[in-house]
């Protein structure tokens, strides 16, 4: 039987800026043998080009049991803000990771400096000109 994880972020909406704290709860059943089990904050990208993760910061759950329940808490970095553009995206999120298996939760939030992602105006496509230099004979 597969492990059942959960994750939960104590603010709803979960909007965040910069230095605030970001509180959640984690929990999963049926994990025998568990040997690791942590919470990580990362931001990641999408959209045109190669995807880039980094983890911020990590909390190791001790001496996880099969079922458990933990709390957690990170301080929010100064950046990078999350923003959604015409051609990339930066996205904010937790994830909870319990070995072994690679079992995997995660849960997005909006990161910026007013609490939320940033919307990045869309780019005008450079549109051909009807007219041109060129007059035929």
């Amino acid at each position: 039987m597969d492990p059942t994880l959960s994750l939960t972020i104590d603010r709803t909406p979960a909007k965040f800026r910069p230095g605030e704290r970001l509180d959640g709860r984690v929990s999963w059943q049926h994990a025998e043998n568990i040997r690791s089990a942590a919470v990580r904050l990362f931001w990641t990208t999408s959209g045109k080009g190669t995807t880039d993760t980094a983890v911020v910061a990590a909390q190791d759950l001790e001496h996880p049991q099969a079922d458990d329940t933990r709390t957690f808490s990170f301080v929010l970095p100064a950046g990078p803000p999350g923003f959604s553009g015409s051609l990339i995206t930066l996205s904010w999120g937790v994830e909870l990771v319990i070995e072994p298996g690679e079992q995997a939760v995660h849960r997005e939030f909006e990161f910026g400096p007013q609490g939320n992602e940033l919307r990045l105006p869309q780019i005008a496509r450079n549109q051909p000109s009807k007219k041109t230099w060129f007059k035929p004979f």
